[in-house]
């Protein structure tokens, strides 16, 4: 929700837990200070690794695919379940977000 946005990071319910197959999705705001919250996701590059950490332990994602969509474009979230993804989700630009920056990644063995 909302409130939990203005924090830190959240964890989508609906979506899958962090290892199992499905679409994990983390979503957050981009602060206006350096470093904070998802502020720096835009500099994340194809082959990246996001490592997850958890009371479950660690989880590591390579990062296969980034793409900026509107808000209502919502298809990338979309998973078959058929893999372990992460998709990572923040507001772009920075300064007067009308766009969504998606990152996604694949859990590494």
């Amino acid at each position: 929700n909302e409130a939990n946005l203005k924090i830190g990071i959240s964890f989508l319910e609906e979506t899958a837990k962090f290892g199992e197959y499905g679409n994990t999705v983390l979503a957050g705001h981009r602060g206006h200070s350096y470093g904070r919250l998802l502020n720096r996701l835009n500099e994340v590059k194809i082959g990246d690794i996001i490592v997850i950490s958890t009371d479950g332990g660690d989880f590591r994602y390579k990062v296969y695919n980034i793409v900026i969509v509107k808000p209502e474009e919502i298809q990338a979230l979309y998973s078959d379940k058929q893999e372990k993804i992460l998709s990572i989700v923040t507001c772009e630009p920075i300064y007067k977000p009308t766009l969504r920056l998606i990152v996604q990644g694949r859990i590494e063995p």
